[in-house]
């Protein structure tokens, strides 16, 4: 699978990116793969014109994921996604317009899981935080940079995603 960046959660060829609906595609393109392996090259050169136009809106190379620390990055929060997917279909999590997870909600949850939830967003966000710093050095951007890339990601996502899903701005949840 080629490499994407979407809004922060990025995989490698390991894996899936693109947030909420690639997880959830990917098992129905392993099912039609197995079925037809034309339709997955057709699905594949999909996900690369729109890894193409995603670098094209938000405006950086993305020779900048490929870097080793990138790739590493890129892994973990390919290993991570669908626990996080999971809370955030269940509207525990959302998108915050600075391109980090923000906790929601923890009600109904047991200790243990709501302590959970935390530690996935803070474990993603640390490695969001890296990941948009690696892209700003490799593109020679200064820091103000960071922030209008933060939020194109964030504007991004937020066309793209799902009916349902919270987004945190201006101080207060939003929902798509």
């Amino acid at each position: 699978m080629v490499l994407i960046l979407f809004f922060g959660a990025a995989c490698s060829s390991s894996g899936t990116a693109l947030q909420a609906s690639v997880a959830k595609a990917q098992g129905s393109e392993k099912k039609k793969a197995d079925a037809k392996p034309a339709a997955k090259k057709t699905k594949n050169q999909k996900a690369e014109n729109k890894k193409s136009d995603q670098s094209q809106r938000i405006g950086w190379d993305e020779s900048a994921l490929e870097l080793p620390q990138s790739r590493r990055l890129q892994k973990k929060m390919a290993a991570r996604f669908m626990d996080y997917e999971k809370y955030r279909n269940k509207k525990y999590i959302g998108e915050s317009v600075d391109g980090i997870l923000r906790v929601r909600t923890t009600k109904g949850l047991s200790k243990k899981e709501a302590q959970k939830v935390k530690n996935l967003v803070k474990a993603e966000n640390k490695d969001r935080e890296a990941l948009y710093k690696i892209i700003v050095k490799a593109e020679g951007y200064d820091q103000n940079m960071e922030k209008v890339l933060r939020e194109k990601f964030f504007r991004s996502y937020q066309e793209w995603a799902p009916k349902g899903t919270y987004f945190f701005i201006d101080g207060r949840w939003n929902i798509k």
